[in-house]
């Protein structure tokens, strides 16, 4: 008999008739295949676990544990869950074959079996592992292609909370996928503060790409202060001529200067929530425009736009995903919601205002499937740096100083 090669696939034979290994032996070693055997069901398990079989050849009655046992078992270890089992048995009724296939095993040989058919049904079985085995490590590599692109749109947000200009802000994001095709961004200059949001349409690999062209622009463009609905035209012409046709963002763009005078501009998006923290009370600003990349030019259809803050005040920005949460009962927390949540913790610093939202938001929604990205960004305005310059004295005139010095 030809020597085996050693890379050839494994079968298990586990049998307590030793006259059946035999001839499953010599059927088996004829045609490459590599053998291992075990006798009575606690055997069979031990061998499964310690050798990694390619296939299992199983009797349907045995010692110690039957059959049907024993493919139990191998279902609930995640290292022989895949292994494929045909249950080979002297039984030819409905119901043994119908128990072997609900407990895991994927064919059912009634005995005495034809060789070549025995044959032909392992070949089978070698074959659709090996297929589910190459889509798993196919989904394996995707998975860590997905959680390394996952960290990378991480950095491309800001990393925490930052304040300037008077001001504080912060954001959050969370993705109802593995990539998120919600965008916000901010940046302290010396001319203020400049924030943005947006939402691309869909979600996972095509959303997140346009995604990063919107951050690329933004960061280009950030020290660009009192002209936001010219960004915003400027950004819609790039994601026109560089996206897929009928893709598109609704963004809204934010500049705000120490005397509390925020400039925007928005394009399509969800409605500006200000909290006002003297009464306590919450408005809601529509920011108009329309959304970004499905035309080249939306000239005249962009309107700028300006509102005053006084220190207390703050600013809510968000995208559909969260006014879109869902309770178990159906409901949508709706702008309404958002705004309650708002007023209780309009009061609190951005970044524990913001995480507050966010928490509230989860909550409402925990028991149902987050079906779209979620960002959040909140912009308040303390006055304590605008403050702090008028109180500093007025620098002397150089004349006066030259002529005290003669």
């Amino acid at each position: 008999m030809a020597e085996v090669d050693p890379n050839a696939p494994r079968i298990l034979i586990a049998d307590d008739d030793a006259i059946q290994c035999m001839l499953l032996e010599k059927i088996l070693l004829q045609a490459g295949y590599q053998v291992a055997f075990a006798h009575d069901g606690e055997e069979a398990l031990k061998v499964a676990f310690d050798c990694k079989p390619d296939l299992v050849l199983l009797d349907l009655n045995m010692p110690q544990l039957n059959g049907i046992e024993v493919c139990g078992r191998l279902q609930l270890n995640p290292e022989t869950k895949s292994t494929p089992v045909i249950m080979v048995s002297a039984s030819d009724s409905a119901e043994d074959k119908a128990l072997a296939l609900r407990f895991g095993a994927v064919d059912y040989l009634v005995k005495p079996f034809n060789p070549r058919e025995l044959l032909a049904r392992i070949t089978a079985m070698l074959r659709v592992a090996r297929r589910e085995q190459s889509i798993k490590s196919q989904l394996g590599h995707f998975t860590q292609e997905m959680e390394l692109a996952k960290g990378i749109q991480r950095q491309l947000v800001p990393p925490g909370a930052v304040s300037g200009q008077g001001f504080q802000v912060h954001g959050l994001s969370k993705a109802a996928e593995f990539l998120s095709g919600d965008y916000f961004d901010y940046t302290v200059g010396p001319q203020g503060v400049t924030c943005f949001i947006g939402d691309v349409s869909g979600k996972g690999v095509p959303a997140s790409m346009l995604m990063v062209m919107a951050r690329l622009f933004f960061r280009y463009w950030q020290y660009d202060p009192v002209k936001p609905a010219d960004c915003l035209l400027k950004l819609n012409r790039i994601l026109f001529e560089n996206s897929e046709k009928y893709m598109f963002m609704t963004a809204l763009w934010l500049h705000a200067t120490s005397d509390g005078r925020v400039v925007y501009a928005g394009a399509g998006h969800e409605k500006l929530l200000v909290y006002r923290g003297a009464s306590g009370t919450v408005e809601t600003l529509n920011t108009g425009g329309v959304v970004l990349g499905l035309r080249a030019n939306i000239a005249g259809q962009l309107r700028q736009q300006e509102l005053k803050l006084v220190a207390g005040d703050a600013l809510l920005v968000y995208t559909d995903g969260v006014t879109d949460a869902a309770s178990p009962s159906g409901a949508r927390l709706e702008l309404e919601g958002l705004g309650e949540i708002l007023k209780r913790v309009g009061k609190e610093s951005a970044e524990a205002a913001v995480t507050a939202v966010l928490e509230d938001v989860t909550e409402f929604g925990a028991l149902e499937k987050q079906e779209d990205d979620q960002t959040l960004l909140v912009l308040k305005y303390t006055g304590t740096e605008a403050a702090e310059l008028a109180a500093e004295p007025a620098p002397q005139p150089i004349v006066a100083s030259a002529a005290a010095a003669q």
